[in-house]
């Protein structure tokens, strides 16, 4: 037998470069490629003899080719030098410790390659796996430490400018409010009107949480609300510029109320913003001048006679010198601001009307919202549409004014042919009760959302109407007796003003030509008892008289059943009603 095949086999297999650590695991139990391998060579290293007695029936020759084949295949496998692990025959770099690999001796080679799978290796990949792993330890932990440090102090800053936005500002006073802390509520708002004074504000908070319960939940809306009838016309400041309306809920009733909320100074993410409750005004109108107003429970101030009736009416008295000219000229432009005024408060009017059918209409079809809700818009919707109406009122009557029309002179006349009014600065939104007193009227209430405009007709208290009817009684005694027996003495004590001094007159001129007037009230029906002012009232009359005239004791005329209505105005003297005016309607 041939023994040449098997000694060149031999030498080729003592050429081979195995690595000791893979020859090493091949050993034992080991069944993958590297075992594999180590058993051939072993097997190679035998005898012929003992290679043909593993080989079966095969004979010597297939066998050595089959080896020769094998080995030829696996001379075109490489290894790294520095870890040993095997790489693929062109590589140029180790994809396990990225080591830079000879170039492959592949002469006389490649017949037959065996197909390894390829990684996605790339020399920046490779550049940056060396530099890791030159890097210190401390360097390998400091460096994420630092990353994300920085990614938490951004994330901070950003949640600390967060909480401290206009919007949180307002959501923090809510929140404040709802658990009844109003001292710290109270350090969120911006310095104006009496409302941002911690006693009245706290007053006022424990008057609604008295009125309606406590706040239960409350929702804000961004950009406040704004009506799509004439918002845009009326709406003097930029749209959406930290404004917001916030629908509160409290146990017995809810309303919407607006906010502004206001730049306070500071510095990025640290801002500070102040809430102003209220930027609009409120109005008061009521039939009697002088009385008192008291908002929840507080004092604010008296009802006045509004300054554009005053010039108005004041224009019928056409200038008589060069000075009053020039006073003249300053109240009709006066009149025509204040007219101008009336205008605009009758487009707010409108407007208001509008924005309420709105709230309606936005509420009706969103989800969530009570029935409840519903109907307290529908409310102010109401309570808006008398407001517009009372506004039409004013205009028309500021209008007849101008032109001078309706006024007679008299005091009656100045007293209620004119609006007294009382205006609310700042009045924030939100519930509130307005009071108004007046010596002699019954105390009149009005709960409201500000701001609005409200009208209030006081009523004689019922002392007032006696004192009032007893007066009315004692005149027609008085003068009836001063007139049959001509004497003016018991005058004063019912009369006053310039009606004394035109009854006396009269009673003294009957006296000097003997004249007597027998009077008989044969009814007397009192249809309206009013007050003007604290010590002003008016009383109007359906009288039906029977008169004669007497003249040296003789009948000179008879009148019978003679129907009269009169007014009768009454000032409060002393605590004594006094008869100071009188016409015939």
């Amino acid at each position: 037998m041939d023994f040449s095949i098997l000694t060149k086999l031999m030498e080729k297999l003592g050429e081979l470069r195995m690595p000791r650590e893979e020859i090493e695991e091949g050993e034992g139990e080991s069944v993958g490629p590297e075992a594999v391998e180590s058993a051939s060579i072993e097997k190679s290293a035998q005898a012929p003899e003992q290679v043909v007695e593993e080989k079966g029936a095969k004979d010597f020759t297939s066998v050595a080719e089959e080896v020769s084949e094998e080995k030829e295949n696996k001379r075109l496998l490489r290894y790294c030098p520095h870890c040993g692990k095997e790489v693929e025959p062109d590589a140029k770099y180790c994809t396990r410790c990225a080591t830079l690999l000879e170039e492959p001796q592949e002469k006389g080679f490649g017949k037959k390659r065996v197909e390894v799978p390829k990684a996605p290796v790339r020399p920046w990949a490779m550049k940056a796996g060396n530099k890791v792993r030159r890097m210190s330890r401390r360097a390998k932990i400091g460096i994420p430490v630092t990353f994300f440090l920085i990614i938490a102090v951004v994330v901070a800053l950003f949640v600390l400018a967060a909480i401290h936005s206009p919007s949180s500002t307002l959501e923090r006073y809510l929140s404040l409010i709802k658990q009844g802390r109003y001292e710290l509520a109270h350090d969120l708002i911006a310095e104006s009107g009496r409302f941002t004074e911690l006693d009245y504000f706290t007053k006022w908070q424990r008057f609604q949480a008295d009125e309606l319960g406590p706040l239960r939940e409350y929702r804000i809306t961004p950009g406040g609300e704004k009506s799509e009838f004439l918002g845009k016309y009326l709406d003097s400041g930029e749209e959406g510029k930290n404004r917001y309306t916030a629908t509160l809920m409290f146990a017995d009733a809810s309303y919407d109320a607006e906010f502004e909320v206001e730049d306070a100074g500071g510095f990025w993410p640290i801002k500070r913003y102040r809430l102003r409750l209220g930027s609009g005004s409120s109005r008061v109108m009521t039939s009697i001048g002088g009385a008192e107003v008291y908002i929840d429970g507080v004092y604010a101030g008296e009802v006045e006679e509004n300054s554009f009736f005053k010039n108005a009416k004041s224009l019928k008295e056409l200038p008589a010198s060069p000075a009053e000219a020039v006073d003249y000229a300053k109240k009709i432009a006066q009149t025509i601001t204040g007219l101008a005024n009336e205008i605009e408060n009758l487009v707010q009017s409108v407007d208001d009307i509008a924005l309420d059918v709105q709230r309606i209409v936005n509420k009706f079809g969103s989800t969530g919202v009570s029935w409840a809700e519903v109907v307290d818009a529908a409310g102010e919707t109401l309570s808006s549409g008398k407001g517009f109406w009372t506004d039409v009122s004013r205009f028309a009557m500021g209008f007849y004014w101008l032109f001078g029309g309706g006024d007679d002179g008299s005091l009656r006349s100045e007293l209620s042919h004119s609006v007294q009014t009382y205006d609310f600065k700042d009045l924030p939104d939100g519930y509130h009760k307005i009071t108004v007193k007046a010596p002699g009227a019954k105390e009149e209430n009005l709960d409201f959302i500000a701001p609005d405009h409200l009208f209030i007709e006081l009523k004689p208290s019922q002392k007032t109407k006696e004192g009032l009817l007893t007066a009315m009684n004692s005149y027609y005694a008085i003068v009836a007796s001063s007139l049959a027996n001509p004497n003016g003495d018991a005058l004063p004590a019912i009369l006053g003003g310039s009606l004394l001094e035109e009854v006396s007159q009269d009673v003294a001129r009957r006296a000097l030509e003997g004249k007597q007037t027998i009077t008989d009230l044969r009814k007397l029906d009192y249809e309206k008892i009013e007050l003007l002012s604290p010590d002003v009232a008016t009383v109007e009359t359906v009288e039906v008289w029977n008169i004669n005239e007497l003249q040296a004791g003789a009948l000179v005329s008879a009148q019978n059943d003679i129907k009269r209505q009169k007014v009768y105005t009454l000032r409060l003297e002393e605590d004594t009603w006094k008869v100071v005016e009188r016409k015939e309607i």
